[in-house]
C-alpha cells in the first residue's frame, strides 16, 4: 500500500497506513471550513506532490508549505497553532526517520498532537463566539436603554 510516509512497517500482519491519514487529519483539522474550492484544489495537489519525497521530514515540510499557503489563503485565525503544531510535526518526524520512536509511537504523538490542537482551537473559537455573543448583548441592552430613555422623553 502506498503510503505518505516511506518505510512504513508492517505490524501483527497489517500495513500501517494510518500515519498518512493522521499527518493529512492533522494538517487539515484547523482548515475544514475552507472558503475556497479553488484554495482546497491548490492545496490537495500541494499535497500530492509531497508523497514523492522519502523521509518524514521532507514530507512534513513539504506539507507545511502547502499549508501555510491554505491557511494564508482562507484566513486561518490561528497561525501559532500551526507554528506549533509544525514544529512539533519536524520533531517526531526526524526521531521517526532516525528509529528513535517506533511507528506505533509516531502515530500515538501525531494523535495526541492533533487533539490538543483541534482542542485549543476550539477553546479560541468559543472565547470568540462568547465575547461576539457579550458583545451583541451589550449592544442589545444598549438599543433598549436608548429605547427607554426615548419613550421617556416623549411627553404623557
Amino acid at each position: 500500500m502506498n503510503s505518505a510516509f516511506s518505510g512504513d512497517r508492517q505490524q501483527r500482519g497489517n500495513v500501517v497506513p494510518i500515519a498518512r491519514r493522521n499527518v493529512v487529519l492533522l494538517l487539515c483539522v484547523a482548515l475544514l471550513a475552507a472558503c475556497g474550492s479553488a484554495a482546497r484544489e491548490r492545496f490537495d495537489a500541494a499535497v500530492s506532490a509531497c508523497h514523492t519525497n522519502t523521509t518524514r521530514v521532507a514530507k512534513v515540510l513539504c506539507f507545511e508549505d502547502g499549508m501555510r499557503r491554505y491557511a494564508a489563503e482562507t484566513n486561518y485565525p490561528y497561525p501559532d497553532l500551526l507554528n506549533l503544531m509544525f514544529a512539533h510535526l519536524r520533531t517526531l518526524a526526524g526521531k521517526r526517520d532516525r528509529g528513535e520512536i517506533t511507528e506505533g509511537d509516531f502515530q500515538i504523538q501525531i494523535a495526541e498532537l492533533q487533539t490538543r490542537i483541534a482542542a485549543e482551537e476550539q477553546r479560541r473559537n468559543a472565547i470568540a463566539r462568547g465575547v461576539a455573543a457579550q458583545g451583541q448583548a451589550a449592544s442589545g441592552a444598549q438599543l433598549q436603554g436608548l429605547g427607554i430613555f426615548l419613550r421617556s422623553m416623549q411627553p404623557r
